[in-house]
């Protein structure tokens, strides 16, 4: 949010140069803002009412011209402006605005942003002279309202994403070139702890998850057997024969994890990246990971970490002193998480659960 309101803060200070307003209202799929020339002239945001900038946009220009025929250059004369009741607004009355110019900007066909520059009689050039210089700055600005526009879009499907990726029951772990962690589950998290400390048991604490991601040597040695073998395909002009490699623990070999080289098909001399699938689920043992199938990844998606570590033993079979004592936790504990496990999945039993988990 705050890289936006720079953006249209800038992009307003642009528009000034060729049509110098007093009031300046910015919407857009991600934000509306309203900007304010103080006594000195400088332009400043201002927070004391958003409501206002919204239903002074939308109020003043779009619910007086169709919004599909809005050009993208319009004069919005005092006649037409005070035909909204948020002209009276005070602000407006005490910056005298007269009449309004609307620049109007389309991602296909539809409108993800505009900008109202609304103008008082000491705002220099006429109205329609500043409209026509706005029109031949305009392509201009367009573009960089649209690029801005899909850098916004991009960055919240990343948020999305990576909080998707971040709930699931799946170790995860996203590397540069230069392997530099780029991201890394909660579960990624916690399989590296478990991965570190094979075959010596050390239930990890939630609160030691995010101190640091350690790599360990043999994912590190299957890293520079992918990047030898990408830097020969692009010698040779020919695909890579592998993308991937499953690497075993060699001191607990029920921990396994595949490492992937992630090549972009359409550019591929960029430099690609790394991801580490840790194929196992922990279950706050060393010596208890297991591999899970579809089935049992989807139910165990809907239980916290904790839940999920025992849920983990009971499909096993493990009873509840037996997990109690596996996770360092109180047999009252684990009754309460199983409780909670059973809720959450609909079942009433240890039997039902791994009927559950098995697909049946």
């Amino acid at each position: 949010m705050t890289e936006s309101r720079s953006f249209w803060r800038a992009a307003c200070g642009l528009l000034a140069e060729v049509a110098p307003y007093r009031i300046a209202v910015v919407w857009s799929n991600a934000a509306t803002l309203l900007f304010a020339r103080d006594a000195p002239g400088r332009l400043q945001e201002s927070q004391q009412d958003t409501t206002f900038a919204r239903d002074l946009h939308v109020g003043s220009v779009y619910n007086y011209l169709n919004e599909e025929l809005l050009p993208q250059v319009t004069l919005i004369s005092a006649a037409q402006l005070s035909l909204a009741p948020q002209h009276a607004h005070p602000t407006l009355r005490t910056h005298r605005c007269i009449d309004a110019i609307t620049l109007v900007f389309r991602a296909g066909d539809w409108v993800c942003a505009s900008i109202a520059l609304y103008r008082n009689g000491q705002d220099g050039d006429a109205a329609p002279d500043a409209a026509a210089a706005l029109e031949r700055l305009y392509p201009v600005v367009e573009r960089l309202v649209l690029h801005h526009q899909q850098l916004v879009q991009q960055a919240a499907l990343e948020t999305g994403v990576t909080g998707f990726l971040r709930e699931l029951p799946v170790g995860l772990a996203f590397f540069s070139w230069q392997e530099t962690l780029l991201f890394a589950n909660d579960e990624g998290y916690r399989q590296s702890h478990t991965w570190n400390f094979a075959p010596k048991s050390r239930p990890v604490k939630e609160s030691e998850l995010r101190r640091g991601f350690a790599i360990a040597p043999e994912i590190r040695q299957a890293w520079g057997t992918l990047r030898y073998e990408w830097d020969l395909s692009l010698a040779r002009f020919e695909p890579m024969e592998r993308t991937s490699l499953t690497v075993v623990h060699p001191r607990a070999p029920h921990l396994k994890a595949v490492v992937s080289i992630t090549v972009n098909r359409l550019h591929p001399l960029q430099t690609p990246n790394f991801v580490v699938r840790f194929t196992s689920l922990n279950s706050g043992a060393a010596d208890a990971a297991f591999e899970p199938t579809s089935t049992q990844l989807s139910a165990l998606a809907e239980l916290t970490a904790a839940e999920r570590a025992v849920a983990v033993l009971a499909m096993r079979g493990l009873d509840n002193q037996s997990i109690a004592t596996q996770l360092h936790r109180e047999v009252s504990t684990v009754k309460d998480h199983l409780t909670r496990i059973y809720s959450k999945l609909g079942v009433k039993s240890r039997s039902q659960l791994a009927s559950l988990t098995r697909g049946a």
